[in-house]
């Protein structure tokens, strides 16, 4: 599969709506679970965009040489 038959937008995010009340006004938060580092369904999602990026990434041409040219360049 090549780039232009891959998908053009990344995993999107779940919503998750925490509401908390401050002075009368209650306010949404679609993404406070996010916040949570060691969240499992952090990691995955992580883990998700990152494949998602990568799927991209690795069909660039010449990036297999740059990376070869950059010393202790983690792959």
């Amino acid at each position: 599969m090549n780039m232009s038959e891959r998908s053009p937008t990344p995993p999107p995010a779940p919503r998750r709506d925490v509401v908390d009340t401050y002075f009368g006004q209650e306010i949404v938060d679609p993404y406070r679970w996010i916040e949570e580092p060691l969240s499992k369904d952090l990691s995955a999602w992580l883990a998700a965009q990152n494949r998602f990026t990568r799927s991209f990434l690795e069909q660039l041409p010449g990036r297999a040489e740059l990376v070869g040219a950059i010393p202790l360049c983690a792959e």
